[in-house]
């Protein structure tokens, strides 16, 4: 039974020797990981690119904004317009004459004259047949 005992004993005292020696021999180290970061070479050059690339969009989004802004202002101006009495009673003109079915006066058709008329063709009292 000693036997038994003797050797887990043996190797707890070898462990906690080896132990002590191993924590003489260790060192720790620190890196300052932002340091490293800025200071590689790849970083500079991704971040200028991407600073040219930020500012190509910015200055596209811009200029649509501008556009989009013409363009509201010309849809506002237009909202203006339509609400105007004048125009109004111009279009109750116009669907007026819509509902009656007439042309306005300008668009009605001129009458033909004799120059404009077409003369029956010479065959017209025959009749087109077709082959059997």
């Amino acid at each position: 039974m000693k036997k038994h005992l003797i050797i887990p004993i043996l190797s707890f005292i070898l462990s906690l020797a080896s132990a002590g020696t191993a924590c003489a021999e260790l060192k720790v180290g620190t890196v300052d990981m932002k340091k490293i970061f800025e200071s590689y070479w790849k970083t500079k050059d991704a971040e200028t690119t991407m600073s040219n690339t930020r500012s190509t969009l910015k200055r596209d989004l811009d200029e649509r904004m501008e556009k989009r802004k013409e363009l509201q202002d010309s849809i506002e101006k237009l909202n203006d317009e339509i609400k105007k009495p004048e125009l109004a009673q111009a279009t109750a003109q116009k669907k007026a004459l819509w509902h009656t079915r007439q042309p306005p006066p300008d668009r009605l058709p001129k009458p033909l004259t004799a120059r404009h008329r077409r003369s029956p063709p010479e065959n017209a009292s025959r009749k087109a047949t077709r082959p059997p």
